[in-house]
């Protein structure tokens, strides 16, 4: 090769890190038997529609019990852009099959199982409590309609990854169809309300009594009800502690987005040979990302405009030490209202 200058100029290229691998909130996951499903051999089916689930129906790999429940989570007024089917091998526990899913593929958030039985379900909420997901199961057990929790379900007392929803006949899908029409909305766009109509969701077999419904709210078994022209309105959308679901998902999603932030701050930084410094500088690119993301949650209606707070904490030596940096802050959650009250005087006489 002809001699020349070239060797006078260095070029150095430094990519930006790959794009962040995103929580998704949209997806619900329905755990099946393995005895009734196959799902040909696959620990996880993802469904787009019902076509594809009516195939696999036909081919003998799904049941027609989770059919019917892919259907009713389909059937939604705004139906859900996917829905997963998760398979739990016949030897497996519920819980255990969780854990070999999410190791599968972990991608969705709410969980929903096809045995209403008590002990399955009490697995699979304390597998739940320990990740950021929801879970919702359904019961028949009629004691959720008198003034205490049914025997079988006193371990569910205060936790609050696990919402129950009742209803009198077990192959109803009260639980999917819920989680399905509540996850397709965006959190990142909008943060809404659990008590909600659910489509493709038979009425009770029989409608409980006033004092019932008192003792299904009281008890926080979300029941579906006739709301003016909706035929299953469920309400009240709380968990099993009684705390509306939409604060469970407001808190998972800050922690998802405010972790995806600090990752991709740090790993842009060190691609770039930069530091976080430990001092003022450092603290401001964080507490600009926190800012950020609580006036994100301001816009989707997380949070009250004005009601949100972040500060850096004093740096000391140990942070010095261990290469730390700590931060803290508040915000008011933005309620959702469900009761209301009016009232009014008539009379004769004028007002003024």
């Amino acid at each position: 090769m002809t001699a020349n200058h070239l060797d006078n100029i260095t070029i150095n290229i430094t990519l930006a890190p790959a794009p962040l691998q995103i929580a998704g909130f949209g997806i619900p996951l329905l755990i099946v038997d393995g005895a009734t499903s196959s799902l040909g051999g696959d620990r996880v089916r993802t469904y787009a529609g019902t076509d594809g689930a009516q195939a696999d129906n036909t081919a003998g790999e799904l049941s027609a019990a989770a059919l019917a429940g892919v259907t009713a989570a389909f059937s939604q007024r705004t139906s859900p852009a996917l829905v997963k089917v998760g398979l739990r091998d016949a030897t497996d526990a519920y819980d255990v099959a969780l854990a070999e899913i999410i190791a599968f593929d972990p991608d969705f958030y709410g969980v929903a199982i096809e045995s209403r039985a008590a002990a399955d379900q009490l697995l699979v909420s304390t597998a739940v409590e320990a990740s950021n997901r929801l879970f919702v199961l359904q019961s028949s057990d009629a004691d959720w309609k008198t003034p205490t929790l049914p025997a079988a379900y006193t371990a569910l007392a205060g936790v609050e990854r696990t919402a129950v929803v009742y209803h009198d006949t077990d192959a109803a899908w009260g639980d999917l169809a819920w989680l399905a029409n509540r996850l397709v909305f965006d959190p990142d766009i909008k943060s809404a309300p659990w008590d909600a109509a659910v489509q493709g969701v038979a009425s009770y077999a029989t409608a409980p009594t006033a004092g019932e419904k008192i003792n299904l709210d009281n008890n926080f078994a979300n029941n579906g009800l006739i709301y003016g022209a909706e035929n299953f309105f469920i309400d009240a959308g709380v968990n099993a502690a009684g705390r509306a679901l939409h604060e469970i998902e407001t808190a998972d999603w800050f922690d998802a987005r405010l972790r995806e932030a600090v990752v991709g701050v740090k790993t842009a930084a060190s691609a770039r040979g930069d530091k976080i410094v430990i001092g003022p500088t450092g603290q401001g690119q964080l507490l600009a990302e926190i800012s950020a993301l609580f006036q994100r949650g301001v816009n989707a209606g997380h949070f009250i405009s004005g009601q949100t707070s972040q500060k850096a904490e004093t740096i000391t030596q140990a942070d010095f030490d261990l290469g730390r940096l700590r931060f803290s802050g508040a915000g008011q959650l933005a309620s959702s209202a469900r009761l209301f009250t009016f009232n009014f005087n008539f009379g004769r006489a004028p007002l003024t």
